[in-house]
């Protein structure tokens, strides 16, 4: 997400321990390259609320996207330690409730929700502060380094992916902290080589932001390819909205640009959506939006991503989360949560919107073999 998202809206989602459902085969007819998904993150902070995105995931796609931003349990891995009892009771809801035939794509992130430094402290919840010494360290410090592997290696045995994400929205963080920037091209240069040594066959890499992508591509350019030799893929989030009040007005290669960045490497769009409302208090200014809006950015979405042949998307709301949102109080709080309340593909009460009918559109196409 943008600045003014990540950690603050994935550490809200709550857990709940509803079955795992399988969604149907798609009948034959026209193909797509890619699967289909979300995020868990509920309309309700209650277990009903994260109940039903759970079931959203197993109705409405075949890729289930378990994203953590929140922070990382920094002391316990790097000692071999267990984890607090609460996240792991998260991550043990996640894989209960993973449809079977569903892809899993799995993201953490050793960058905090600002992307300016080192990623919080997970304990029973997220976004703790750093205990000592941690709260001195930087990205390229070998304790970092070692707990992250070790990390990484605990996530991905208790969820099995078939795409792991170890670092998100990375070019933020050369936007917002370059001097953070070569301890990070440090870690990335250690960490990958030794993820991919251990699980060779898992797509292993790092999503870009595509809005701060275009605010400045010839310097971004540079950024990103910096990185990419240690990813597998070019993931990109995007959230264009703010810069564009018309899906209309996206530039032609909004996706294509990052995806030329490295052409032989496969393509997929980590995080995204659209609201289908207007934005308005108390984000600062006024963005204005609508359900066609949403609907032909979704259109587009899909469109490009079957030109660019990416492997998943992943919307990141599936539904409004009018109700959750009632019971934020923070002021930060409610003016990131504001952004990204109406963007689900289904309405506050539940209602498809048109953008999930073209949404389930291609999602009834039969899925290619990458």
């Amino acid at each position: 997400m943008t600045r003014d998202g990540g950690a603050a809206l994935l550490g809200l989602a709550l857990l709940s321990g509803c079955g795992s459902q399988t969604a149907p085969e798609p009948p034959a007819g026209p193909s797509r390259p890619f699967t289909l998904g979300f995020s868990d993150f509920p309309h309700a902070a209650t277990e009903e609320g994260l109940a039903f995105a759970y079931q959203t995931i197993a109705r409405e796609g075949d890729l289930a996207a378990w994203l953590f931003d929140d922070g990382v349990p920094w002391p316990e891995a790097l000692a071999g330690l267990p984890y607090a009892r609460g996240f792991m009771v998260g991550i043990e809801r996640k894989l209960a409730n993973t449809p079977a035939g569903h892809a899993v794509y799995l993201g953490i992130n050793p960058i905090n929700s600002a992307r300016d430094g080192l990623a919080p402290y997970r304990g029973e919840t997220g976004g703790q502060p750093l205990p000592a010494p941690w709260n001195a360290r930087h990205l390229d410090d070998p304790a970092v380094i070692q707990a992250f592997v070790t990390h990484s290696d605990r996530m991905i045995a208790a969820l099995r992916p078939q795409y792991f994400s170890y670092a998100t929205e990375v070019n933020m963080l050369y936007q917002f902290n370059p001097a953070e920037w070569p301890a990070f091209i440090r870690f990335a240069a250690a960490v990958y080589p030794s993820l991919k040594q251990r699980h060779p066959g898992l797509p292993i890499f790092l999503t870009l932001q595509a809005n701060v992508f275009h605010e400045s591509r010839a310097t971004q350019t540079l950024v990103a390819q910096q990185v990419l030799p240690y990813s597998d893929m070019v993931a990109v989030a995007s959230y264009p909205f703010r810069e564009f009040s018309d899906p209309a007005s996206l530039p032609a290669d909004h996706f294509g640009a990052l995806r030329d960045l490295a052409p032989a490497k496969p393509f997929a769009v980590a995080e995204t959506c659209w609201p289908a409302e207007d934005v308005g208090d108390p984000y600062p200014f006024p963005i204005a939006s609508s359900e066609d809006a949403q609907r032909r950015y979704t259109e587009r979405l899909l469109g490009d991503a079957e030109r660019l042949q990416a492997r998943f998307v992943s919307w990141t709301f599936s539904r409004d989360f009018d109700t959750l949102f009632t019971t934020i109080t923070a002021p930060q709080e409610r003016l990131v949560l504001r952004l990204f309340r109406d963007c689900g593909l289904l309405a506050g009460d539940g209602r498809a919107r048109p953008a999930m009918g073209s949404w389930r559109d291609w999602l009834a196409r039969r899925r290619a073999s990458s």
